[in-house]
């Protein structure tokens, strides 16, 4: 009897978790893949590693994350990461709503503009970046060209190369860039909503504002709550532009936390302490991907 029941719990519990046996040989290699190399960085940041004497390794303790946290550097980077995903973050989501209750709309081409919408994201960003480049270069770029044309600016203006402008540059090149799929992600929220909500709402008395207000941003919440976590994380790690149109200058003051870790380990050879940056860098997102997870999953089970 006892041998009958333990092969009916263990047929019970196969038959309800045999789709996650299945994922096992798929998961193990990737989780090998990942957690290697994940151990090696987590163990080169207590090291003195560099590449230039890669047979002399010591072990340091916490001196380089304690030589991190004193370097007043790493601080500016780290200001300038979280701007760069502050403003991405703002201006993609008002633009990106904008446009996506735009392309909602019934109108003739709709679906070119929805096609034409998604070029800046499928663009590679080494080629967007380049483009931007020759577009808001100080000499001989079209929007300096077009701004003292129309007589905005009386001169031309290093809109990368100025310490007043260039974290702007970035910050609009990043938003460029992100836009697009910030939209489309919108535009499938609008779309999900049932359309009898709004008809129902009218034979109430409903007006646009309140359809607006109950109806609509409901609708896209949870569509809205991916966007601050995606966006976000992909700000924050924002490397190509930084590196092809300013290189963390002027002056520092595009430097961002990834360049600043790419900085250390691929200029410097320093591969210790961009371990150590590269820990911090993890935490900081995993800190605010936590975060996220908890307060929506609070929102969910109110």
């Amino acid at each position: 009897m006892r041998q009958d029941g333990f092969r009916y719990r263990a047929g019970v519990f196969m038959h309800k978790n045999f789709s996650r046996f299945l994922l096992i040989p798929a998961l193990t290699p990737l989780l090998l893949i990942l957690a290697w190399p994940l151990l090696q960085v987590v163990w080169y940041g207590f090291t003195d590693l560099n590449l230039r004497r890669v047979r002399d390794v010591n072990f340091v303790g916490l001196k380089n994350y304690i030589n991190l946290f004193n370097d007043p550097y790493f601080y500016n980077a780290l200001l300038n990461s979280f701007k760069i995903a502050f403003w991405t973050l703002v201006c993609t989501t008002i633009i990106g709503f904008t446009l996506a209750l735009l392309l909602n709309c019934e109108f003739r081409g709709r679906q070119f503009f929805r096609t034409l919408i998604i070029i800046p994201w499928a663009t590679p960003i080494v080629a967007a970046t380049l483009i931007w480049a020759w577009i808001l270069d100080y000499q001989f770029g079209v929007f300096n060209h077009i701004l003292t044309s129309i007589g905005l600016i009386g001169q031309n203006i290093g809109w990368y190369t100025d310490t007043r402008y260039a974290l702007i540059t970035i910050i609009w090149v990043t938003i460029w860039k992100n836009l697009p799929i910030v939209t489309i992600m919108l535009l499938s929220g609008l779309q999900a909503i049932d359309m009898d909500l709004y008809e129902a709402a009218k034979i109430d008395g409903a007006n646009a504002v309140h359809r607006f207000w109950y109806i609509t941003l409901p609708g896209i919440k949870s569509i809205a709550s991916i966007i601050l976590l995606l966006v976000t994380l992909w700000s924050f790690r924002e490397m190509a532009s930084v590196k092809l149109l300013t290189s963390g200058g002027p002056a520092r003051s595009t430097e961002t936390l990834v360049f600043y870790l790419f900085d250390q380990g691929f200029a410097s050879y320093r591969i210790g302490a961009a371990s150590a940056t590269g820990m911090v860098t993890m935490f900081i997102c995993l800190v605010f991907s936590i975060l996220y997870m908890s307060a929506v999953m609070g929102k969910k089970e109110t």
